[in-house]
Order: structure tokens, then sequence, then C-alpha cells
């Protein structure tokens, strides 16, 4: 007997979503992860139905035990394993082809089969396809459903590596991440207007798409908090840093090495016994770090909830990238004091209050203020608290993006 599709909402006003998603949204790795699970449990938590396919990597792996059995029932979660790693004949054979190496080793027979009986059996509102990796999978969805398609646009993806190009050492490699740059905007230009809406993180994100042709609705809805699930630490700052971020993403691990390498040693000039914390996944093996400087590697943390909970300074000190840094939102919530590059700060509206310096120098004075003057950090610290709640309340958030959904669906 041939299943019938389901197509009952479960309440008035309510849809049926699809979240197609580049890596499991839990546990929350990494900013990408957080901002996923964020809107999956705000519009559950809105009365939505949400079903989340993703796909499981070597770098984000699907782990059964970390999932409880609730989040699994009322999302229906399903992790394809794909293998995204490095292969020399498949990234030759999509340089010949002219097509970007970055999209296409995710796209698998295996993420095409689960998806293709997912939209058999389930009549779907609304497919949210969370980054521009997942893309290749839109015309599958077109051919079987007519579900509203809105592409999350974590980051306008090719100006990151093109930024990453101007900075990689040695020429064969600087020459062959710019080619892959380039052939990542192809893509990423060519798909602009092939979904029905885009949500974009950042109003800068937004403005960057539509200077680049894209004439599809835009919705901003950056990352958001559930603020009474964070506590705000005691009000001191001890002599400590921390920076947290995944180690596998270039721009974190340029960004780490400027902070280590020209920064700290001019904080450790004026504060001696000032200690610098780095955690984070996929430290590389051949990280070094000074001696006697006081720089602890962390690494992964079960749990880095632990890491905001403690009366310290954080650093971001990102040199590339786009989009929003959803560190700084988390850090931000924890009523901590930050220092940020300008890019690092970048995607954050209205601009937030953290102390901003670009040069080694102005990095080094601001962290050092903040050590010696614990008072003033408080303050700014509360003062991003306060940022947050009026700007990164994500029930108000994901509300945003569903209305967005009923209005584009008439409903």
């Amino acid at each position: 007997m041939a299943m019938e599709k389901e197509t009952l909402r479960p309440q008035a006003g309510s849809l049926r979503i699809l979240q197609l998603c580049h890596k499991p949204p839990r546990p929350g790795r990494d900013g990408g992860c957080l901002a996923m699970d964020a809107m999956s449990s705000g519009l559950m938590a809105l009365g939505h139905r949400v079903r989340i396919l993703s796909a499981c990597t070597h770098k984000h792996p699907c782990d059964a035990q970390l999932l409880d059995s609730d989040y699994v029932e009322r999302t229906g979660f399903t992790g394809i394993p794909i293998d995204t790693r490095l292969n020399a004949v498949d990234a030759l054979s999509s340089l010949v082809a002219g097509e970007s190496y970055n999209i296409a080793r995710f796209r698998t027979p295996e993420m095409l089969a689960a998806l293709r009986t997912l939209l058999q059996r389930v009549n779907f509102d609304v497919v949210l396809i969370e980054s521009l990796f997942m893309a290749p999978y839109l015309d599958l969805i077109r051919e079987m459903s007519d579900a509203l398609v809105v592409l999350r646009a974590h980051n306008v993806e090719h100006r990151i590596w093109s930024d990453l190009a101007q900075t990689t050492p040695g020429l064969t490699r600087r020459t062959y991440i710019r080619l892959l740059a380039k052939q990542l905007e192809s893509f990423e230009l060519g798909q602009l207007n092939a979904f029905d809406g885009i949500l974009a993180i950042s109003a800068e994100d937004a403005d960057a798409f539509r200077e680049l042709g894209c004439t599809l609705p835009i919705e901003v809805v950056p990352f958001g908090l559930d603020l009474p699930n964070h506590q705000t630490p005691h009000p001191t700052v001890f002599p400590e840093v921390f920076h947290i971020g995944a180690m596998d993403w270039e721009p974190n691990l340029r960004g780490v090495r400027w902070l280590v390498d020209e920064v700290w040693p001019l904080v450790r000039e004026s504060v001696p016994h000032a200690v610098l914390r780095l955690a984070g996944k996929a430290f590389p093996t051949d990280f070094q770090v000074p001696e006697d400087q006081g720089v602890e590697v962390l690494g992964e943390l079960a749990d880095a909830s632990t890491l905001y909970a403690r009366p310290a300074i954080m650093a971001i000190p990102l040199l590339s990238g786009s989009g929003m840094r959803i560190k700084a939102i988390e850090g931000a919530a924890a009523a901590l004091p930050i220092v940020s590059t300008t890019i690092g700060a970048e995607g954050l509206s209205p601009a937030p209050p953290f102390a901003i310096a670009d040069t080694p120098r102005e990095f080094a004075d601001a962290l050092i203020a903040d050590l010696r003057c614990p008072e003033v950090a408080v303050e700014r610290g509360q003062a991003g608290l306060a940022w947050v709640d009026a700007h990164y309340n994500n029930p108000r958030l994901v509300a945003r993006f569903a209305d967005f959904c009923l209005q584009q669906l008439a409903l």
C-alpha cells in the first residue's frame, strides 16, 4: 500500500518546515550549529512543526548519544554521513569542469536519496536551506515540492575565501585558494535568485546580496538567545582573557595566531600575571604557544557555558570573514567585557558596546585597560547584556522569520 503524505498542520496558523542542514545543529560545536538549533527550537516553541535532515561530516559527525530522545522525536532528526574530506581526484575534476569544489563535495547520492524519501512522505510548507552548501539540493526540492524555499545565508561565502586568498602564504596555495574563491563566487551569484527568499544573518550581508544582484525578498534574522537560560557572572574581572572558536575555520586560526604572536606579548609586558586561555575544537597538532607567557590551550570543551560563566575578558581577534559572530552574542549575554576587531563585530547591529581595536598595539591596550580597571570592564559587560536583550532576543527574531514565511505563502 502506498504511503500517504503527511499534510495536516498541527494547529491553525502553524507551518510544517523542513530544515536542511549542512551539519548537525546539536551538539553546539560552533556558531553555525548554535544558530541552526536556535532557529529550530524557536520555531517549535511557537507551535510550528520542524523536521531536520542533516549532513554529517568528519568535522561534524552525528553522535546519537548526544541527542536526547525528545529532540529526535520532535524533529524527526535524520543524519546522513557524507565524506567532505579533500580528495585530489574530485578537486581536479571540479577544477576541469569549472564547478565549485567547496559546494560539489556536499552533494551525495545518499543525501539525495534521504531527501527524496522525506519529500515523498511529507508535504512541507517551507524548506529552510541552511547555508549555500546545501543549495545543490534545490533542483530535487523544486521537482518534488511546491514549498516555499528559503536560503539561510550564514555568510557571503565567496568573500571569506577571497579574504583568505589575500593572506595565504605560498604562491601555489594562494593561487589555488583564489581559484576556489572565484568558482564559489560564480556559484553563489548564480544561486542568488534561485530561491523564494533569503534569510540574511546581518544587515550588512543583506546589503551585500542586493549589491550582488539579488532581487528576492530578503529578511534579516540574526542569531538570538533565550536570555533566561544565561546566568550573569559575578561582577569581578580576573586577570584572564579567553578566546573560543572552532580552529578548523581558517579565519579563527589566523586570528588566534595574531593574538598569541603579536598582541599577547604586549599585554604581558604591562600585566605580567595575565592569563590567556584558548578554547575550541580542532586545534592543529603543531599549534605552538610561547613558554612562560601565560597561554593555555584548553581545546574543545564539553560545555562551553562553563567558560562564559568565568569572570574574564573575551577576545575576538578576527581579521577576515563575514556574517555575524555568534560567540560575540553569547559573550555579551554573559555580561562579559569584549575586546574585538572591527571585523569581529561586523554584522552586529546596532553597534555593540565592545572595545574595538584593529592593530596589535590597540588591541593590547584595550585588554590592558580592562585587566587594570575591572570596574569599567564590568560596566561595559552589563551594557552588553542589555544590548543582547534589546536586539537579539531569540523568540522575537524567530517569530520574524515565521511571519516572513506566512506573508510569502499568503497564509
